[in-house]
């Protein structure tokens, strides 16, 4: 319902010229004071028309339109690949792997006291002599692969009294362990103990060399052992 209503006014009561008078239906009467004093104001209708005109708000809906752009955007992720590199860093070899003498004598293979007598330098009685080799050696081919590290019988390795050892091989490549190597003689495996060092060259298997510190004194008749892994 709006606000303002368009109505007339048939009755009201009004206190005029010192007397309370009635208006009903276009008739003035004079009346007692009523019991509780209202005052009433006339307005006229034509009045209440325009006040309500000029009071009624004004309303202005304004429609707006919205539009709203929604951008799909398609990416395409290229996975970027880095080229790997693999650096392979070779630890040089010791030089004593580099200026040892090779023994390759298929008869330090010999462990069963087969009493050969390869002879060649410094031999005694045609046996082995490897007291003269006084620089780094090691062991290939049919020599096998390190030295024997086990207890020969005499007159095994192509020589009278052979040699061997149980030292500890290295695990590093340049690492060098010091132990020491035997002589088998008249049923002792250790007749006789000397110094021996080991240093490795690679990380291949018994890829070793070797340096007694044995000084010799002449001829001998004692030779190393070798061994297959």
């Amino acid at each position: 319902m709006s606000m303002w209503a368009t109505y007339s006014i048939n009755f009201f009561q009004v206190f005029s010229f010192g007397k309370w008078v009635n208006y009903k239906n276009g008739t003035l009467s004079e009346m007692r004071r009523p019991r509780l004093a209202i005052t009433y104001t006339v307005i006229p209708l034509d009045e209440l028309i325009q006040c309500r005109n000029r009071n009624r708000p004004t309303t202005t809906v304004s429609a707006t339109t919205s539009t709203t752009t929604t951008s799909t955007s398609t990416a395409t992720s290229t996975p970027t690949v880095s080229p790997t590199t693999t650096t392979t860093t070779e630890l040089p070899d010791p030089i004593e792997c580099h200026n040892a003498t090779n023994f390759t004598q298929h008869w330090r293979l010999e462990h069963r006291a087969q009493n050969l007598k390869p002879g060649g330098e410094h031999s005694f009685g045609d046996y082995a002599c490897d007291y003269y080799t006084l620089q780094w050696f090691r062991f290939r081919g049919a020599a096998g692969q390190k030295m024997l590290d086990r207890c020969p019988p005499a007159e095994s390795c192509g020589t009278y009294m052979p040699l061997w050892t149980d030292i500890q091989l290295p695990d590093k490549v340049g690492e060098r362990a010091e132990g020491q190597f035997y002589v088998s003689y008249d049923g002792h495996c250790k007749h006789m103990t000397h110094n021996l060092s080991v240093i490795r060259c690679s990380e291949e298997p018994a890829d070793v060399v070797y340096l007694h510190h044995y000084a010799p004194r002449g001829d001998c008749w004692a030779a190393f052992c070798g061994m297959k892994l």
